[in-house]
């Protein structure tokens, strides 16, 4: 058996007998510690992945409403343009409130834009 000498509280040397292992033990013992340390890395790994994966999910959420908006402001610009050309070839209040109508569609969306990037540091606000 090893023996490690020890100082004890009153000054005395005294012998401390520790386990003798024999080879197959160390190598038991030494693979079972690098196989817990496999499991605790890929337990972090995992979460870190999971993690990940559920700021991806709000990214994609967030972009598709975002392309949503931006279809309806697109539309309503076009929508927009051709009332009041219209208006301005025939002279009628009737066209004058559709464009009105796509005014407000428009307004609306970018009001929805800004309250979905109202966290991101980097979009402009008035």
């Amino acid at each position: 058996m090893a023996h490690f000498l020890l100082l004890t509280k009153n000054k005395r040397i005294k012998r401390v007998h520790t386990l003798k292992l024999n080879i197959k033990s160390k190598l038991i013992l030494s693979f079972g510690l690098v196989l817990l340390l496999f499991v605790i890395v890929i337990l972090i790994d995992f979460n870190a992945i999971s993690e990940s994966n559920d700021h991806i999910m709000h990214i994609k959420d967030v972009a598709n409403k975002q392309v949503e908006y931006l279809n309806t402001i697109k539309i309503s610009v076009i929508q927009v343009q051709q009332w009041l050309t219209d208006a301005a070839l025939t002279k009628s209040q009737d066209s004058l409130k559709e464009a009105e109508k796509y005014k407000v569609d428009f307004k609306d969306s970018i009001k929805r834009i800004e309250e979905l990037n109202c966290d991101v540091p980097y979009f402009i606000h008035k």
